[in-house]
């Protein structure tokens, strides 16, 4: 699972193999070592979660989405969940979750794990 962060936005992108993990265990995350300590996110499915949220605590994010979200996203040919979240008047926290495709620039990167055409149609420029 890939964290990209741009001006107000989280964006999450999954591979199959973290669809999959995230479809068995209701979670997937990544942990990030550094020389004094390790940051980590992660992504929960939550019956009881009314709409999707983000949460920062010390070194970690966690981003939380209802199950019947979760569910329709992982099991059709959607490419993502777009969220925003009311942070005050003036600001505005996007959450986007993606299944992710391979970078046409990078062809040497082993493509099997991500999604295809033959999966889901690819959004233009989608890398």
């Amino acid at each position: 699972m890939k964290l990209r962060f741009d001006k107000n936005s989280l964006r999450l992108r999954l591979k199959k193999s973290d669809i999959e993990k995230l479809r068995n265990d209701n979670s997937v995350h990544e942990k990030i070592p550094f020389l004094n300590g390790s940051f980590e996110y992660r992504l929960l499915i939550a019956p009881d979660q009314p709409e999707v949220a983000a949460n920062l605590e010390a070194q970690s994010i966690t981003v939380v989405i209802p199950t019947n979200i979760a569910l329709t996203w992982m099991n059709n040919n959607e490419v993502g969940i777009y969220h925003t979240i009311h942070i005050d008047e003036n600001r505005n926290l996007d959450i986007i979750l993606e299944k992710d495709f391979p970078c046409k620039e990078i062809p040497e990167e082993d493509q099997q794990d991500y999604f295809t055409p033959d999966d889901i149609p690819i959004p233009p420029n989608q890398c």
